[in-house]
């Protein structure tokens, strides 16, 4: 008991330092990515890929959210990459693992075309999820 709450409080406190928010992004967008891929597969319906995004947008933001020393755009920017680090994992499955002759049948322009509009969608996202966060956070005492 006394080591789980020793690491509980190592990883409370690794949080609260601003140089962490890379080290947080990369852990929810690698589980994000699994999540993306083990979901509709372990399912099987399409649709509900959106629950992981859903939970990978606000598990990272709830991982920061107490956290006053990273700013809004460190935060933008962690999540923005969390949010492509897993967009990147399920689409290098789908082209690499669950439909293979894609990649070699698809021009290079339609693999940048979708990268660049999955990154607008993270750009959205999380642009609305660190305004609501920062905005929240002035409401609070």
């Amino acid at each position: 008991m006394q080591f789980a709450k020793r690491n509980f409080e190592q990883l409370t406190f690794a949080l609260d330092k601003p140089e962490n928010p890379p080290k947080i992004s990369l852990f929810v967008g690698g589980l994000g990515g699994a999540a993306l891929i083990a979901v509709p597969l372990l399912i099987g319906k399409a649709g509900v890929i959106f629950v992981p995004y859903a939970a990978l947008v606000l598990g990272f933001y709830f991982l920061v959210k107490g956290n006053s020393q990273i700013s809004a755009l460190q935060r933008f920017v962690a999540g923005l990459a969390s949010f492509m680090l897993a967009s990147l994992i399920l689409y290098f499955y789908i082209i690499l693992v669950a439909n293979p002759r894609f990649i070699l049948h698809a021009p290079l322009w339609e693999h940048i075309w979708r990268l660049v509009f999955l990154l607008g969608i993270g750009t959205v996202i999380n642009g609305v999820m660190t305004l609501l966060q920062t905005r929240f956070a002035q409401k609070l005492p």
